[in-house]
């Protein structure tokens, strides 16, 4: 059954197969064309009314990543 993202899925599948040499994550950056894939297990602070992330929150680049979280 088709969904909302059935053709996304589709496409981000074929990039996939196309480039089995790559990392689940590292597919998914390449395949978006945007330049980082960051996972944070925290919320930003709010500072000023503003989100803000701080070096130390927890944030990691999943580029490197193997599995769903990283492990």
């Amino acid at each position: 059954m088709p969904t909302r993202n059935s053709e996304l899925l589709e496409s981000f599948v074929a990039y996939c197969q196309a480039h089995p040499e790559q990392r689940f994550w590292q597919a998914l950056k390449n395949w978006s064309g945007i330049i980082f894939i960051y996972a944070a297990r925290t919320p930003p602070r709010i500072e000023d009314g503003a989100k803000v992330w701080r070096v130390g929150d927890n944030i990691r680049d999943t580029f490197y990543w193997e599995g769903k979280d990283g492990n």
